[in-house]
């Protein structure tokens, strides 16, 4: 991923922006040459030449208007269609990106990407690109029109300008280093706002709101202070670079005028070799520091580069449900250097039967489900998939056979269609046969949006129950028959907990494997075997 190769693939907004530049590069410098023209002709009293140079100009300007307004749309389509595919793109190696590797950053590190980072990337590579662009086509059409007056000028031009470039490279790796840092600490920022407002309950409750108010203060001053270093390093670039330039538009003025003096130049000359003096320099000063800011977007670009996504191994893929058990033999498992949580573990779960989990916390009960669905993968010992080793299995064909429902699934800021149907194509019979199935349907017809009723985001307006069985209606609608449950049901009251226990174990269809700390007396006769750990 770089910053190249998203304006190669979106090549035609691109050039788009270039013929815009081109146009209004092309308005600018001919206003300077038609205010330099009209002066010699107001000189010289010559009212014809005046009144065609006139109309020129106000010809000029109509244009310029328009491409200002056609600019401003095409910009903003531009840099929106990029950020879309550089978002789709950090998406995809997100989630080609084995978990444990995943959830070594916090979500909020991945949303300052999507976000700030992006951000970023908005006005230090595609705001100044837009500058660049203007900067390097007004040098070229400045020159021209420079050169037009007295060729003698382009000389003096050519000197100054090779110290007007050079000025802005005695920053150039400080100011790289300062930006890559400002990115981190947006990071950071992210990530201690999710932490704080993550705590916002326990704070509230607890009247220690001058805590949450400290944290997002010190937080604050942490990028605060990182961008104020960037700011003086920023500063000091350009004042060295600007005071360059207007040193080099003086030198040229007064060479321009020692050129009248001598009869060489018209009088308009010497407003319109002012003119493009200061849009040459003023692009010279822009451009030699605009180039060295569209670097500070390539740490950005190498953060993303750096995700590690899996490799691509040719593993078996399983196409049908499962024939007759998952066997776990000899299974061991430590976190770290930590004492072993799983210990020789060995158990053969048949297809379609019902089984409870049960034991004291730290004893591997919930670590057994990670193994099995891939959360976990450094483990000793096999685990078998109709007599083939799940190491040797597609992790992907083993997650389309497997709803993993755990103590507080996610449920998304969207309709509860979509909730459901994830965007899948599956046909309307099916999706209400499933919502019947689950149990949804007498609550979904109380709603008067019915199945298009808006959730809040993490289903902050519906019920513990109805969040389960939502997850596990998006599991059945996909044909998975394997159900696992950790703690799923012990945050709810126990009415609810039963009635969604109940619904699980009286399906045949699906073999259930259930971590709980609690086995409650009504479904007790509907298990095959209790395994205590």
């Amino acid at each position: 991923m770089n910053f190249l190769y998203y304006l190669r693939k979106k090549w035609k907004l691109t050039s788009v922006i270039i013929l815009l530049n081109i146009l209004e590069q092309f308005c600018v410098v001919f206003w300077g040459f038609s205010t330099a023209k009209l002066i010699t002709n107001i000189s010289g009293k010559n009212i014809n030449e005046f009144r065609f140079w006139l109309i020129l100009m106000i010809a000029d300007i109509t244009i310029w208007i328009f491409e200002i307004y056609l600019k401003k749309i095409y910009y903003q389509k531009w840099v929106q269609e990029t950020n879309i595919e550089i978002r789709k793109d950090i998406t995809k190696k997100l989630l080609n990106t084995d978990y444990k590797e995943y959830v070594k950053k916090d979500t909020g590190a991945y949303i300052s990407w999507l976000t700030n980072d992006i951000s970023m990337i908005n006005d230090y590579g595609f705001d100044v690109l837009n500058y660049v662009i203007g900067q390097v086509i007004s040098i070229i059409f400045s020159v021209i029109a420079t050169v037009y007056f007295n060729f003698s000028i382009l000389f003096t031009m050519i000197i100054l300008a090779i110290f007007v470039i050079n000025a802005p490279k005695l920053f150039k790796k400080k100011v790289q280093s300062e930006m890559e840092k400002v990115s981190i600490e947006n990071e950071n920022l992210t990530n201690d706002l999710t932490d704080i407002f993550n705590g916002y309950e326990d704070l509230k409750f607890l009247n220690l709101e001058d805590y949450m108010i400290n944290r997002v203060e010190r937080s604050s001053r942490k990028l605060a202070r990182q961008r104020y270093i960037y700011a003086d390093i920023s500063g000091k670039m350009s004042s060295v670079v600007n005071g360059t330039s207007l040193v080099s538009q003086v030198i040229l003025f007064s060479q321009t005028a020692y050129l009248f003096f001598y009869g060489l130049l018209p009088i308009g000359a010497i407003s319109g070799i002012q003119y493009f003096s200061a849009l040459i320099f003023s692009g010279l000063t822009g451009l030699s520091a605009n180039l060295l800011e569209m670097k500070a977007v390539n740490p950005i670009f190498k953060k993303f580069d750096n995700i590690i996504e899996s490799k691509s191994i040719e593993l078996l893929k399983i196409n049908s449900s499962l024939n007759n058990s998952i066997d776990f033999k000899n299974i061991n498992f430590r976190y770290g250097n930590n004492t072993k949580i799983l210990n020789n573990f060995s158990y053969n779960f048949e297809k379609g039967k019902k089984y409870v989990i049960i034991g004291d916390s730290g004893k591997g009960k919930t670590t057994l489900l990670n193994i099995l669905i891939g959360k976990l993968e450094n483990y000793d010992g096999d685990i078998m998939w109709d007599n083939k080793n799940i190491k040797e299995i597609n992790k992907d064909s083993i997650r389309n056979k497997i709803i993993y429902l755990n103590q507080n699934p996610h449920i998304f800021n969207a309709s509860i269609k979509e909730n459901i149907l994830l965007s899948e194509n599956i046909s309307i019979d099916r999706l209400n046969k499933v919502i019947k199935d689950v149990g949804l349907e007498p609550w979904i017809k109380t709603l008067p949006d019915g199945i298009n009723t808006i959730i809040k985001m993490n289903g902050k307006n519906i019920s513990g129950g109805q969040k389960q069985r939502i997850v596990i209606a998006r599991g059945l609608l996909r044909n998975k028959d394997i159900i696992l449950l950790d703690e799923s049901t012990s945050s709810l009251h126990n009415e609810a907990a039963v009635e969604i226990e109940k619904m699980i174990f009286s399906n045949n269809d699906l073999t259930v494997i259930m971590v709980t700390h609690l086995l409650r007396e009504e479904i007790k006769n509907m298990i095959d075997d209790i395994i205590k750990m």
